[in-house]
């Protein structure tokens, strides 16, 4: 006979046990009670797990050594044991598992009779019909106050008055200034953008470029008594620190003795007039020749000019970088700007060069000398610009700050209406350093103040008539009040304030 054994745990109860007994399926289960732990000790937990056991087929058999569990046991007639060996080796009474069967021998009371029985007789005037139906006005009379006071409702649509409420005042801002406050003074913040930009004019000046090379004719004469030869091309110069040097046009040679002499034609090495020498101003021979020979021009020479020719003056430079760089402070003011919130404002006059990062010309400004020829000069310029900006959430502080002072009583502000209109254009207070001033126009719209709750309550229980008076004398309306009754004929609003919807337009 297949027999199960199920250990019980200190936390079980009558559910857990009997969850675990419908697990198994055997025909004999033995439930093994813990050690020194109250489980299962009360009578009707006993008699559940036994009906539930036969109501299985199944036998049950307890093993424990809980003096008051193993009583209980011998009194439902359950096997019980003190070890688990002698419950498997041992024949359990009782044989077969027997069905318990709930049977009732009695009829079931009729408690609805017994208790008219049981209950005591009313007084005599409770049976009266007079009595009855006066009961029965009363409840009806109740039921319609009740409906009267809960079931009618009004709805009151008011629209309070507008006013519109404007300043105009001298404000100032600058870069010191750390609050709005109600003198008109206004924080500003310096803003950067980079900006880069290239731009090129005609150019002004000119300059003299060297055209034609001046000629004439030198006399070499004899310092040695030899015979020399002189070649073509042989350099001859004046003295000084700025030599104006010739190069002799053909080949000679100079006759022997002392004194002897020999004419040469020379040209000018460098064109321009200032290889126009007067006479005697060539007296230097280039290289090994002048130990032998001495030379000097005994004529003017002549022929040598310059052509006029365009070329960027000084102005130009500086005027083309202060044509770039005004257009540049223009587009980064724009830019700053457009990067700006709406409501903030660009103080324009504040824009100014913080530094300039490149500066390039085409043709380069000469350090030294003339300027180099070229009808147009180009210049690539980037420069990083700043300009002051007041914020929007600092216009709407000083505007708030100054219109709520001014504010008529018994009216709010209408949220949004706040319009902010710069009147003029921001200057420069060269006596209080980087402040700029300018004049300001603050408007928006006021509307005249409405308690719903209050309004409710003053048109409570009022005809429509009265209660439009009454709201009219209290409050500042445009309009005379709209009221909407339902029911629709109803003839008075709800008695209680909050049977009585009250809105405000504009709030």
């Amino acid at each position: 006979m297949k027999t199960h054994i199920i250990q019980l745990d200190p936390h079980d109860d009558f559910i857990s046990v009997r969850d675990k007994i419908g697990w198994r399926q055997a025909t004999r289960i033995v439930l093994v009670w813990p050690s020194h732990e109250p489980v299962l000790n009360r009578r009707l937990d006993l008699e559940l797990l036994l009906r539930h056991s036969a109501r299985q087929g199944t036998q049950m058999a307890i093993v424990t050594g809980d003096r008051d569990v193993r009583l209980i046991a011998r009194q439902l007639k359950i096997p019980v044991f003190k070890t688990l060996r002698q419950a498997q080796s041992a024949r359990w009474r009782g044989g077969r598992p027997r069905r318990i069967r709930l049977e009732r021998n009695e009829p079931r009371p009729d408690y609805y009779a017994l208790r008219e029985q049981l209950r005591p007789p009313g007084p005599a005037w409770a049976a009266s019909k007079g009595v009855r139906q006066g009961f029965y006005a009363i409840s009806a009379l109740v039921l319609l106050t009740l409906v009267a006071v809960f079931l009618p409702g009004a709805a009151i649509t008011l629209t309070p008055k507008n006013q519109i409420q404007e300043i105009t005042l001298t404000v100032s801002a600058g870069p010191n200034v750390t609050s709005a406050t109600l003198s008109g003074d206004l924080p500003a913040r310096y803003t950067s953008a980079v900006v880069e930009g290239r731009d090129a004019i005609t150019t002004t000046g000119s300059i003299l470029v060297p055209e034609r090379s001046a000629t004439g004719m030198v006399r070499f004469t004899n310092l040695s008594g030899d015979k020399v030869e002189v070649p073509a091309g042989t350099v001859v110069a004046t003295t000084g620190q700025s030599s104006v040097k010739f190069e002799t046009l053909e080949a000679g040679s100079m006759p022997a003795g002392v004194g002897e002499t020999l004419l040469l034609r020379v040209r000018a090495l460098s064109p321009g007039e200032t290889g126009n020498l007067q006479p005697g101003k060539l007296a230097a021979i280039e290289g090994p020749l002048g130990l032998n020979l001495s030379v000097t021009n005994l004529l003017p020479t002549s022929g040598g000019s310059s052509l006029p020719v365009e070329a960027a003056s000084p102005q130009d430079y500086d005027r083309l970088f202060e044509r770039l760089e005004s257009m540049l402070r223009r587009s980064a003011g724009d830019e700053i700007m457009a990067g700006l919130p709406s409501d903030s404002y660009l103080i324009v006059p504040s824009v100014e060069t913080r530094r300039v990062i490149e500066k390039i010309y085409e043709p380069a400004l000469p350090v030294e000398g003339e300027n180099p020829p070229g009808k147009l000069l180009t210049l690539t310029l980037r420069l990083e610009v700043r300009a002051l900006v007041v914020t929007g959430d600092d216009l709407r502080a000083l505007s708030q700050n100054l219109l709520d002072a001014t504010r008529p009583a018994g009216y709010i502000e209408l949220p949004g209406s706040l319009v902010v209109n710069h009147l003029s254009e921001p200057a420069l207070n060269e006596e209080q350093g980087q402040v700029y001033r300018w004049r300001l126009h603050l408007e928006r719209l006021v509307q005249a103040q409405v308690d719903a709750n209050q309004a409710a309550e003053l048109a409570a229980g009022h005809t429509p008539y009265k209660a439009t008076q009454d709201l009219l004398q209290v409050y500042a309306l445009q309009s005379p009040p709209q009221i909407s009754m339902a029911p629709s004929w109803w003839p008075l609003l709800p008695a209680l304030p909050f049977r009585v919807r009250v809105d405000i337009r504009g709030q």
